[in-house]
């Protein structure tokens, strides 16, 4: 079954730029399909309780878009939110709905933190089995990878240290 689809079409702006950005998302939906995530959305039991009203956003499309939002801006609810309104691949993503902050966090507690473990090590196992990244590798020297460095986070260890790792 196809989880990451983009089912309707709405109105946005045309233009070659455009056209790159969304085939960039495509490809990330058609990624996270492979990846196999929404098997573990779907098997999350929610308690929402049918009712008459709006009806709700498509899990899938908010899985994706709060994962998009993560990885390309600031990661806060009220940014999010910003995103939906006013960035154009995120509201592709969101296939022209805009969810409301109280609706991303209450997905991010009932879908994302409960499994994040889960869903990271799925989504970890499939980038290092279709790239051929070789995870052996170990920095012995000092060198911290962080996401925000700067030019203080590197630490030299003394040569007395490396030639005890050596023995």
């Amino acid at each position: 079954m196809s989880y990451f689809t983009i089912k309707r079409s709405f109105f946005l702006v045309s233009s070659s730029r455009c056209d790159e950005e969304f085939q960039k998302i495509d490809k990330f939906m058609e990624l996270l399909e492979k990846f196999g995530v929404g098997k573990i959305i779907e098997s999350v039991k929610s308690n929402e309780i049918q009712c008459k009203g709006r009806k709700g956003y498509y899990k899938y499309n908010l899985f994706a878009m709060i994962i998009y939002c993560f990885a390309k801006f600031k990661a806060s609810l009220r940014d999010i939110e910003d995103k939906c309104v006013f960035d154009l691949r995120v509201l592709y993503i969101m296939e022209g709905n805009i969810p409301d902050h109280s609706v991303i966090g209450k997905f991010i507690n009932q879908f994302i933190v409960p499994y994040q473990y889960e869903i990271f090590t799925t989504i970890t196992k499939q980038i290092i089995k279709d790239f051929n990244l070789k995870i052996d590798d170990i920095f012995v020297d000092g060198t911290k990878l962080e996401a925000n460095a700067n030019k203080y986070k590197f630490v030299w260890k003394p040569t007395k240290f490396h030639a005890k790792l050596d023995i």
